[in-house]
């Protein structure tokens, strides 16, 4: 069996994150917000650590989180762009 490649994971991230913003704009910006806010910290986090005490952690790993937060803030921006800013569950506030 073929393990799956990096650019395969972030097609499968962006794909699930598109599906989910089609399906519910709430729940997609605030999952696309949410997990590309994690990644980023978790990137952060690891880039430190490895600069304080190198690791055996491979450099796939801190690629993967790099374009996984890259590809949630390009869905979020993407349909944000789409919808014109105006959210189905900003309609009753304003």
């Amino acid at each position: 069996m073929k393990n799956i490649g990096l650019f395969e994971c972030i097609l499968i991230e962006i794909i699930l994150l598109s599906l989910v913003w089609l399906i519910d704009d709430y729940a997609g910006s605030l999952l696309s917000l949410v997990l590309g806010l994690l990644f980023f910290t978790v990137l952060i986090l690891s880039l430190i650590v490895e600069a304080i005490e190198k690791s055996k952690v491979p450099k796939w790993y801190f690629r993967w989180l790099f374009f996984s937060f890259m590809a949630c803030f390009a869905v979020l921006f993407v349909f944000t762009i789409i919808k014109g800013g105006q959210f189905d569950w900003m309609e009753g506030i304003f």
